[in-house]
């Protein structure tokens, strides 16, 4: 029994020699004039101090991994092994940089510093390449993958066995990233949509976006999964207007919650904070509130979101919004509760503000088609020169209820709403209840649909 837990103890104590192992970096740099210098990677940020003679160490707490040497403008990719030691020397007068790496991690580096050079040549020719019909550009990104095999091939008899599966999985990941974003940077390089190539589509189904392992130990990957989020996540904001988007943005929200991949959440976080807003349901914007308390650790920041989130309470379906009493252009003083009766489309604007301007023809429109109808259309303009929106309405006699809301007054009507932003639409209800902040614009086709769901 007593040898058992010596052999116990022994392992414990080995396994936590190996986990605090120091790794250490040093080196010169000739002819480099005290310009900013960092080594990144996975979980470090860390300046490099360089004395006057060009000379630098330091020992890090890593582990094993790729990192970057920023130095200037100068970019030298290494990789270190936890415990190992590796020097770099480099002469910035040279064009391109001349490096040397010594160290058991030294022909790693070598690669690494090969492959970047091989990765700018074929950066060179990105815009012919994504410019390509499918079927060219599958042919184009095969000769990409089979360069990348050819060099990890040549270097492979100098590399740990280790290091060349790490690569092999590394140039899969990279290879997949360039695929993925194929329709896109085609379509900024030809003006032209293009649908993901079926073999595309069918390659990334089969990978596993939420490998917390995988995320910390390959910049590709890492790459690759923040590409696929955060492209989800636009593609679902600009569908926002769409009858089916509460329920897929309330699963995007609750997919984002269940990652296991702690990093990829706080990548992932501040998107979602600009999306905590009223036109959400209550379920989606607590679930945004917990993703979000997970993920931010500034106390300041915390207390905003805190603070974002109290206030939309009162915004949500059903709820009351403040009485208004506003100058009405063609005389007197409008409140909200005597247009109580009918349906009020209320629009925030001012004549400074382009946007708003180019949603008029669209607004008088819509009033026009519903003048019989159980509906008020309500333009309140928040301009700080009273003058300016008289002449403007004087100019251009618009239609429908034109009211000024006098913003140095305590009566502030856009910020009670929260809107931070115009234009600004709202819907309510004949009882002068919310159906909808932030409603769709004269412009967007399920304005009528909102509306007369509710006439």
């Amino acid at each position: 029994m007593r040898k058992i837990s010596v052999l116990l103890l022994s392992a414990i104590s080995l396994l936590a020699c190996q986990k605090n192992e120091k790794t250490i970096i040093n080196g010169k740099f000739s002819s480099y004039y005290g310009m900013p210098a960092k080594i990144v990677g996975e979980d470090i940020d860390k300046d490099l101090i360089i004395k006057e003679d060009g000379t630098f160490s330091d020992t890090l707490s890593v582990p094993s991994n790729h990192y970057t040497i920023v130095a200037g403008g100068a970019i030298i990719p290494i990789y270190l092994t936890q415990g190992n030691h590796l020097t770099i020397n480099a002469d910035f007068s040279e064009n391109p940089l001349k490096t040397e790496f010594i160290g058991k991690d030294a022909k790693a580096s070598e690669y690494l510093q090969s492959k970047m050079k091989l990765n700018s040549e074929n950066e060179a020719t990105y815009k012919e390449m994504f410019a390509q019909k499918p079927e060219d550009f599958t042919k184009s990104i095969q000769e990409v993958e089979n360069k990348l095999a050819k060099l990890l091939e040549d270097h492979a008899s100098k590399l740990e066995k280790s290091f060349v599966k790490l690569e092999e999985k590394e140039n899969k990941f990279y290879i997949l990233g360039l695929k993925t974003i194929y329709p896109a940077l085609h379509k900024e390089f030809t003006q032209e949509e293009i649908q993901m190539p079926e073999a595309f589509e069918q390659e990334l189904a089969t990978l596993d976006l939420d490998n917390p392992e995988d995320f910390k130990k390959y910049p590709a990957y890492k790459r690759l999964v923040i590409n696929t989020f955060t492209k989800n996540f636009f593609e679902l904001q600009a569908d926002k207007l769409s009858e089916d988007y509460p329920k897929r943005w309330l699963n995007f929200l609750n997919k984002i919650k269940k990652l296991k991949t702690k990093d990829l959440k706080k990548e992932i976080a501040p998107f979602i904070a600009y999306e905590m807003d009223a036109s959400n349901s209550k379920e989606s914007n607590q679930m945004i509130l917990e993703i979000l308390k997970e993920n931010i650790t500034d106390s300041l920041a915390l207390q905003q979101i805190n603070q974002k989130y109290a206030s939309l309470e009162k915004l949500y379906p059903g709820n009351d919004v403040p009485n208004f009493n506003f100058e009405n252009f063609k005389g007197g003083k409008t409140t909200l509760e005597s247009l109580r009766g009918k349906l009020v489309y209320i629009d925030l604007w001012a004549t400074w503000c382009v946007p708003c301007l180019k949603e008029i023809p669209a607004l008088q429109a819509l009033e026009k088609e519903y003048h019989d109808k159980d509906i008020v259309f309500v333009s309140i303009s928040i301009d700080q020169k009273y003058e300016d929106w008289k002449k403007y309405l004087t100019e251009n006699k618009l239609s429908g209820i034109q009211l000024y809301a006098d913003l140095t007054t305590e009566n502030n009507f856009a910020q009670e709403l929260e809107v931070h932003s115009i234009p600004y639409f709202i819907l309510l209800d004949k009882h002068g209840k919310i159906i909808r902040v932030n409603a769709p614009r004269p412009s967007d086709p399920q304005i009528k649909k909102l509306i007369d769901s509710h006439l």
